[in-house]
Order: C-alpha cells, then structure tokens, then sequence
C-alpha cells in the first residue's frame, strides 16, 4: 500500500485492516520459504558425509547449530507477529466495535495468544541446551511479557464487564484457541528465567526485572 495515498487521505475506509491484510501475507510467505532441511557435509574418513538437518524449529532437532538456528529465526517471526498484531489488542466495551472490527480484535488476541505460547517453548528448549544468542533471547522475553500484561489488561475488562470478575481469569480461554491464561502464565515464568540468566551480560536487567 502507498503510504502517501493514506497520509492524503486518497484511500477511504478500513485502511487499516488492508495493511495489515498486506503485512500478514508478507509474514507467511516469508515463514513458508523457510527452507526444511540444510544439507551439512562432514568428512570423516576421506569419505564425505551428507547429513540433513531442518531449520523449521523442532524440539527433537539435536544438532546445536542447526537447531539454534532455527530457534533464532522462529522466535524473531513470533515476535515480529505480535508486533504486527499488538496494536489491535485493545478494551472496547462490548458492543462498540464494528463487525470487522470484532474479527480483526479477535484475530489479534488470538494470534498474539498462540505467539507466546510458541516463543515459550522455544525459550524452554533453549534454557535447557544452553542460552545462545543472548539478544534474541532477551528480546523475546520482554516482547512476550509486554504482550501478555496486554492481553490480561484486555481479559480482565472483558470479564468483569461480563459480571465474571476476575476469579476465574486462570481458567480463560483466548479467543476458543485451545490456550487458556494458566498457559500464558507459565510462559511469564520461563521467559523470566531467560532474563534471570542473561543478567550478566545485559546492562540493564535488574531496573526491568
């Protein structure tokens, strides 16, 4: 989309909605050309080894370059996918959106639900292999927590506006996605234990911890 055409005021109507149509279809068609294995020759025995390794994040991939890899490019895409959808992750009291609007919030809430669930557990694996690239790592965790106060702030108004209050807020589920808030938390604890660990090397993680 032309930017200029939108600052103008040329392009009438849910604007909005067509970027991030547009950033979302760029995002999945970045994520569908990542390759699903990379060939690494060894030579052992004068003899050449082909061994394939995928660098599509699998928990079970054991090889320490390839699945770091693959750690480091599926958290950034998670990340960048929060960032995409964050903004529409708002409290509007109910029955003040508009239909597009609803769909687009819900799409967000959920989107953003299933990101951090998904960086969680590519933080755990890492925290059990060794931290590796320690600015991803960190980025990754204060992404995800600045999301999910976000998405609590929005479930909570959303409860008690419903007359459930906030007693059952554990028990939530986002958006029917199968992820309940209980899940989420436990992502705050491992991503918290990612700063923990990074604190030697990160100037200022004792002010935001």
């Amino acid at each position: 989309m032309d930017k200029r055409k939108v600052f103008f005021g040329f392009i009438k109507g849910d604007w909005t909605g067509e970027v991030v149509r547009q950033l979302k279809m760029a995002l999945e068609e970045w994520y569908q050309k990542i390759p699903s294995h990379r060939a690494l020759v060894v030579l052992i025995n004068l003899l050449y080894i082909h061994e394939i390794y995928s660098v599509r994040w699998d928990k079970e991939n054991h090889h320490s370059d390839f699945s770091r890899q693959a750690a480091l490019i599926h958290s950034l895409y998670h990340c960048v996918v929060m960032l995409v959808s964050r903004p529409f992750c708002y409290y509007s009291p109910i029955g003040n959106l508009r239909p597009e609007q609803e769909e687009r919030h819900s799409t967000a809430l959920s989107q953003c639900a299933r990101s951090i669930k998904a960086c969680a557990e590519i933080l755990k694996v890492e925290l059990q292999r060794g931290l590796s690239n320690h600015s991803n790592m960190i980025n990754v965790s204060l992404v995800c927590g600045g999301t999910l106060a976000i998405l609590l702030y929005v479930l909570q108004r959303r409860m008690i506006d419903s007359g459930r209050g906030k007693t059952l807020i554990r028990d939530y589920e986002i958006e029917k996605t199968g992820i309940f808030i209980s899940d989420l938390s436990d992502a705050v604890e491992v991503c918290m234990e990612v700063l923990t660990q990074t604190k030697s090397v990160w100037e200022y993680a004792e002010e935001v911890m």
